[in-house]
């Protein structure tokens, strides 16, 4: 970021949105491919990322770019939570 404190451009804010949307989107379509489940919170964190980046247009970038990451990590975090240390799906075989 060559100036943190001013707000992302269009094409900015929407390389930040949808390329975390997509690489979450990513993470949905794997697990889903691969177990036949789909993990709400990843969903969740790829509309809100969404959101994030239309509605807080004027915040600085740096400010926006912690706000996506609070998310994602919140959102993994969740996930880590519901799921636990819960044997996978793949090795019951």
């Amino acid at each position: 970021l060559a100036h943190p404190e001013d707000p992302l451009s269009r094409p900015g804010r929407a390389a930040l949105g949808l390329g975390v949307a997509l690489f979450l989107a990513g993470f949905l379509l794997a697990r889903y491919r691969v177990v036949r489940t789909i993990g709400w919170e990843r969903a969740a964190a790829a509309a809100l990322t969404l959101i994030a980046v239309v509605v807080f247009r004027p915040i600085p970038a740096v400010a926006l770019l912690a706000l996506v990451t609070a998310i994602v990590v919140v959102a993994i975090g969740a996930e880590r939570l519901r799921y636990g240390r819960a044997p996978s799906p793949l090795l019951e075989g």
